[in-house]
């Protein structure tokens, strides 16, 4: 039995992941592992709001705009809140997406490459 409005997507190729992200509003992620893997990445760079569970607040300089939690209460509630509120949801898809871009921009990676290989030259 099926929720109303919800979509439960069996596995997809990676190719179509683009127009799958694009067709839905928002995303829940994993819950499991505390990371944010590739649906996650993937989908705040399309804009996309995330319910997910982040454990690894020291990871990044800044933590991930995901609605973040491992209790299946609270993701009822960010969810809820994300349906109800379309301005919550452009500006969380929007934190998201700009979030992505400093993080794993190519930018930032060129800049985070640069470091290491300083660190190496003066070694």
């Amino acid at each position: 039995r099926g929720i109303s409005g919800v979509t439960f997507v069996p596995p997809v190729p990676y190719e179509e992941m683009p127009a799958l992200v694009q067709a839905h509003d928002m995303v829940i992620g994993q819950f499991g592992l505390g990371i944010l893997s590739m649906v996650e990445l993937e989908s705040m760079a399309c804009g996309k709001p995330v319910v997910c569970y982040f454990n690894y607040g020291d990871w990044y300089p800044e933590p991930p705009p995901v609605l973040s939690t491992n209790q299946p209460a609270q993701a009822t509630d960010y969810l809820s809140a994300l349906v109800e509120n379309p301005v919550l949801r452009r500006q969380s898809g929007e934190r998201g997406r700009a979030w992505v871009e400093e993080q794993h921009g190519y930018l930032a990676v060129a800049k985070q490459l640069e470091q290491i290989y300083l660190r190496q030259e003066h070694k």
